[in-house]
């Protein structure tokens, strides 16, 4: 223990022979000097006293025995007792319970070391308060000087607590966007800079958090769109709010179809465009014959400044009925659609339980086999269908959408209910049915007509043939030139049938009697089709070449037929020249692209769409043998190997027909 050292005085001065001259007696003047010293102490203490009552600190002395030799009048008030019954008592006799506190360690640590000690600390019943004290330590004992701090002490445990209830509902509010089964977006204005997204724009388009914090609105689209976005986002700036439907460009490229919604948003003086884009591949692909939508929808429940006025304005952007229901199934929030498409006031739904909505109209079977039943045991559930008669829009079809998400930091949970009406879908798929139904009747219908024109209709045209035949043969020379005429046409209008007939069961088994897709070498293919035209090749003079032609998945008999058909037409429609034909294929990554180039007499571009039609002919039979219908075989062949026919020509210099076979 250090020690300390005492104060020391100047000694007072003697007496002077000088100073006894008065002529009054020495023992009385001594007292009289000493009653005016004492006096003067008095007056000083006093004032000392007045002094340190004066202060807002408590201030107390104790001595080595743990005594209380001074206790102010302010510090008396602050713990609530009078000083008289203070001083000189032991402090362990009147607050036992200091000892388990920091007072007992830090007032031992302050007389021990003789330094200066300072700490905070909570003082139990019957003070109830928060003390800062500062220990001083003398050679007589110890002075603390202390202030209350209850009221600081309050403030701050208040400030931490909504501090953690901000950040609890900051990082709620992270929790549902990233829950959005669509993409969320917050663009800084007129920077168009994007400042916010949830996790559904990273893996929807392909970029890392780190990409998407240096990219602008415009990174996402194409440059003809550009015109078309900001025209749009100027729209959302001037009236609040607005929706488009465009591409979205991921980063490798692929141009995908979204609808876009977005509210302009103002926090701390800045602007700000925020919303949702939903991915509308699956209706843009649907909407020529079911007008198909698939609706993702989300709830948000945020109580934090800014993040609650964002949460906001996310919900009121989203289209489609969607309802947040607590752990009791009770509402919590709804937004604006639902109150709109089932014709209700938000009075009547936040806080109802989910079943008494409406008159007790909600308290549908399926929806409770879904709430209570599947989601408690799986957090996520999708296109669940219920069918239900709804007092106030009637019978509809709905696909509910349902997400449990656990609150941060705390056991409550949301259910997010998301409500997509597939009434007019539904109708739609079952009259689709009804017509697949037909066209399935109707290809029965055709299968069966080409079995009867395979045998019952081909034996009379060949018994026409044969005995009209007979008949000019066994009446040679009996009959007129007019009679071997008429017999003429009936064979070749017989033989014509035949050849018709052969055409359309071509034509009609290209779907129904083709063989199995495999891997087919187009080359072997090509030579064995001009084997098979030898004869008319060698008549026209024909020169054909071709290129190396690769191996593609084909039913080899079809692309056999197609070959030909390309070949033959070639030959036929051939201008004064020798026929010059050429065969190639280019390798266009995900299909190849075959093309037969001629130097025949060429097609008018008028025709382009004619030429591929059943029994559409351009020429007549005397200028060109034929029934119409090689290239409508042609098309249907490339349509069942998912392919496609064109052709680019020029009157009088030729043609060059192009298909193509995926890989």
């Amino acid at each position: 223990m250090k020690k300390v050292q005492k104060a020391t005085y100047p000694a007072t001065p003697k007496a002077t022979a000088h100073s006894i001259s008065s002529g009054q007696p020495i023992r009385k003047r001594a007292k009289s000097q000493r009653e005016a010293a004492h006096e003067a102490l008095l007056q000083t203490q006093q004032k000392f006293e007045t002094m340190l009552n004066s202060i807002t600190d408590g201030l107390l002395v104790l001595d080595h025995n743990w005594r209380y030799t001074y206790f102010s009048e302010t510090g008396a008030n602050m713990v609530g007792m009078r000083r008289e019954d203070l001083i000189g008592k032991c402090v362990w006799d009147l607050f036992p319970h200091a000892k388990n506190t920091k007072f007992y360690e830090c007032y031992h640590k302050a007389v021990e070391t003789g330094e200066t000690i300072t700490f905070e600390e909570y003082y139990p019943d019957p003070l109830n308060k928060w003390l800062d004290c500062r220990c001083y330590p003398s050679p007589d004992g110890l002075s603390v000087y202390f202030h209350d701090i209850t009221e600081r002490k309050q403030s701050e445990s208040q400030r931490e607590a909504a501090l953690e209830a901000l950040q609890q509902e900051q990082l709620f509010s992270k929790s549902i966007i990233d829950s959005l089964p669509m993409i969320f977006f917050l663009y800084s204005y007129p920077e168009c800079k994007l400042v916010g997204w949830n996790k559904r724009h990273e893996t929807d388009l392909g970029y890392t958090a780190d990409e998407l914090k240096d990219l602008y609105v415009m990174d996402f689209h194409t440059p003809e769109y550009k015109e078309l976005v900001m025209a749009s986002i100027k729209t959302v700036m001037e009236s609040g709010y607005g929706s488009v439907e465009d591409l979205l460009v991921t980063k490798d490229g692929r141009k995908i179809p979204y609808s876009s919604t977005a509210a302009r948003f103002e926090s701390k003086d800045k602007l700000y465009f925020m919303g949702i884009c939903e991915d509308i591949t699956e209706r843009k692909a649907i909407e020529a014959g079911l007008e198909k939508t698939r609706q993702e929808l989300a709830v948000i429940k945020i109580a934090a400044d800014e993040v609650s006025e964002l949460a906001e304005n996310v919900i009121n952007t989203v289209r489609e009925p969607l309802i947040a229901l607590d752990q009791d199934l009770r509402v919590v929030k709804a937004s604006s659609s639902f109150y709109e498409f089932f014709k209700v006031e938000p009075e009547n739904i936040v806080g109802q339980l989910i079943y008494d909505l409406g008159n007790k109209q909600w308290d549908i079977p399926k929806l409770r086999e879904l709430l209570e039943t599947i989601l408690p045991q799986k957090t996520t559930f999708d296109n669940y269908e219920v069918e239900h008669d709804f007092a106030t829009i009637g019978k509809r079809t709905m696909l509910l959408n349902a997400r449990q998400i656990q609150r941060v930091l705390g056991k409550e949970r949301i259910i997010l209910l998301a409500i997509e009406d597939i009434t007019e879908r539904k109708r739609a798929e079952d009259k689709l049915r009804g017509v697949l139904a037909e066209l399935e009747r109707s290809n029965n219908d055709l299968e069966q007509f080409a079995s009867i024109a395979s045998h019952d209709l081909q034996e009379p045209l060949r018994m026409v043939a044969s005995y009209t035949q007979l008949l000019a043969e066994r009446y040679e020379g009996q009959l007129d030139e007019k009679a071997r005429k008429y017999i003429a046409y009936a064979v070749e209008g017989a033989i014509r049938m035949q050849r018709l007939v052969n055409d359309l069961l071509a034509y009609s088994r290209v779907s129904t009697r083709g063989n199995p897709l495999e891997t087919t070498d187009s080359h072997s293919i090509l030579g064995e089709v001009i084997r098979n035209l030898a004869a008319a090749i060698e008549e026209s003079k024909a020169i054909i070449t071709n290129e190396e032609l690769p191996m593609v998945r084909a039913d080899a008999s079809q692309l056999m037929q197609l070959f030909q058909n390309l070949l033959t037409n070639a030959i036929k429609f051939r201008g004064e020249n020798f026929p010059l034909i050429h065969v190639s294929a280019r390798d266009e990554g995900c299909e190849w692209v075959f093309s037969v180039r001629d130097n025949g007499i060429g097609i008018e571009r008028q025709y382009a769409e004619r030429i591929f039609v059943i029994f559409q002919r351009l020429h007549t039979r005397q200028e060109y043998p034929g029934t119409g219908i090689g290239l409508a075989v042609c098309k249907r062949i490339l349509e069942r190997h998912g392919g496609r026919i064109w052709f680019e020509s020029e009157s009088g210099k030729g043609s060059t027909f192009f298909f193509t076979i995926p890989k």
